[in-house]
């Protein structure tokens, strides 16, 4: 009934050979590769929150793949939107 979430590197900002200037000024990209694995219906479970996700994230790079039923894994690119937190003082 759950996924199982494996972080595939390091998290990252900026991927090479592309650019910020797209972005807003204050706004960086948090770039995780991941593997996510689980049975079918907990996968369009997962996929769906991350849909309907409250903060900007994309999803490139995706591969699915089929294991031993009824598991099936994705392999994928999540970028994560962020700005700099304001502290209280």
């Amino acid at each position: 009934k759950h996924v199982v979430v494996t972080p595939r590197g390091e998290e990252g900002t900026t991927p090479q050979g592309t650019s910020k200037s797209f972005l807003p000024p204050g706004i960086d990209p948090a770039i995780l590769t991941l593997t996510v694995e689980g049975a079918y219906p907990a996968m369009a479970i997962f996929f769906n929150k991350l849909e309907t996700y409250p903060r900007l994230v994309s999803i490139t790079d995706v591969t699915m793949k089929t294991g031993e039923y009824p598991t099936v894994s994705a392999d994928f690119t999540l970028t994560r939107y962020t700005t700099p937190m304001a502290v209280s003082p």
